[in-house]
């Protein structure tokens, strides 16, 4: 824990520096441990729109739980489908145990869509 508390910190006043203070908790920025206790909450993952490569996809995501030890949030897990036969669709679902979402639907706030989005979609960002 000293790397932790090694860094001092000054603070600026009307362009004057006051004192020094130690860093009693918290990573610096860059820290390497940092990825491992900051994961993001949202992620966007593409694939080519058939069973098989959402079956690689969800495979890679369990790789990655099992090699970190992260766990996505299987209530968090939304599917977009576009251009996939029904049947195909809900093969995906079953495997996948994810919810079906339909367009537009909203990343970060942000209307996304296939096609162009009407400026109403848009509205909570003005």
């Amino acid at each position: 824990m000293i790397c932790v508390r090694t860094p001092m910190f000054s603070l600026m006043f009307n362009g004057t520096m006051h004192g020094f203070f130690e860093a009693k908790r918290g990573l610096r920025q860059g820290d390497p441990m940092s990825p491992l206790l900051f994961v993001l909450d949202d992620v966007l993952m593409f694939c080519k729109g058939d069973f098989k490569s959402m079956f690689l996809m969800m495979q890679a995501l369990k790789l990655f739980s099992a090699t970190s030890g992260l766990l996505a949030s299987n209530s968090k897990l939304v599917v977009y489908y576009s251009g996939m036969s029904e049947h195909e669709v809900r093969r995906v679902l079953d495997m996948s145990g994810s919810i079906r979402q339909h367009d537009p639907f909203k990343y970060l706030g942000v209307p996304i869509c296939a096609q162009k989005i009407a400026a109403s979609d848009c509205s909570s960002l003005v």
